[in-house]
């Protein structure tokens, strides 16, 4: 929770390789809190790497909270088409649109001008 309070991406990378390397298995709830912290980060294509790392992952998968960070991160840098884009894939993967994922949508729209 530090890392994503602070917004240090790079400590919370270093966290989640340390976790790996003693054998511990990333759940989504650890691939959210990487994605949280990119999005807090202004870090939109970190949280993309993340998100499409989870998505990737064999033993986990990606839920509604993390598409809805990720579409935050890109919100919060004013790239509403990239927004758009994780909107559409959230849906494709059935996932229920949830007001955060609306509400960040629109603020990006509503930054893009």
């Amino acid at each position: 929770k530090a890392f994503a309070r602070n917004g240090d991406v790079a400590g919370a990378e270093r966290w989640h390789l340390e976790m790996k390397m003693t054998g511990i298995e990333s759940d989504v709830i650890t691939y959210n809190a990487l994605i949280s912290t990119c999005a807090r980060a202004h870090d939109f294509e970190r949280a993309e790497h993340w998100l499409l790392e989870v998505d990737g992952a064999r033993s986990v998968q990606a839920d509604g909270v993390s598409y809805c960070m990720c579409i935050d991160a890109c919100a919060r840098c004013g790239h509403a088409a990239r927004a758009l884009k994780w909107l559409q894939r959230m849906e494709a993967a059935g996932l229920q649109l949830s007001h955060g994922s609306c509400g960040s949508l629109v603020h990006a729209l509503a930054k893009a001008g």
